[in-house]
């Protein structure tokens, strides 16, 4: 078991904020300067022209990851790197201690990169998040907050869900990400 003083020596996962559309270029002039960094990508379908096309873009985007030691590490040259917006802060915003900056859990990081494939891209959509006939809510959208039955994915990021509207069922289909488990699953 660690104390509290080992664990405040060693490295921890913090967030950091990039400028908008320059997560990639964070990611590259922070790995120059030698810190360790994370920039979650998974592949979308986008319609472009009337074609669709698969594109890859952040997972979460604005932010990356980045590993760092409160002692040993010089935190300063962070903000001035090309790409990057700042290290993402809560509560005191001119602390030297960087008691601001929140640790993100070890267990989170390597979550993430265990819905990765072979060429670091998240599979989340391939995920089987629920099974038929799980309640789903509706966390987004013209039909946010309404709950229904889990039907069926299409394996990439649609979800067919059944709903209860006006005294019919209706099947809708919805983005994936728009649906969260119940309390009562």
């Amino acid at each position: 078991m660690h104390t509290q003083s080992e664990q405040e020596k060693a490295p921890r996962w913090y967030l950091l904020a990039s400028k908008a559309k320059e997560e990639d270029r964070a990611l590259l002039n922070l790995k120059e300067q030698g810190y360790t960094a994370y920039l979650p990508i998974v592949e979308r379908e986008h319609r472009r022209r009337g074609k669709l096309t698969m594109r890859v873009e952040p997972l979460f985007p604005r932010y990356l990851f980045i590993r760092l030691d409160k002692k040993s590490d010089e935190w300063a040259p962070i903000r001035s790197t090309f790409g990057v917006s700042g290290l993402v802060r809560f509560g005191s915003k001119h602390s030297e201690d960087h008691s601001g900056y929140i640790p993100i859990p070890d267990a989170v990081i390597e979550l993430l990169r265990s819905h990765e494939d072979e060429n670091g891209i998240h599979q989340l959509e391939k995920a089987k998040w629920f099974k038929e006939g799980d309640k789903v809510r509706v966390t987004s959208g013209p039909f946010a907050e309404l709950e229904g039955v889990f039907v069926v994915d299409d394996g990439k990021h649609r979800s067919m869900i059944l709903l209860d509207m006006m005294g019919k069922q209706q099947h809708i289909t919805l983005e994936s990400s728009q649906l969260a488990a119940t309390k009562y699953n």
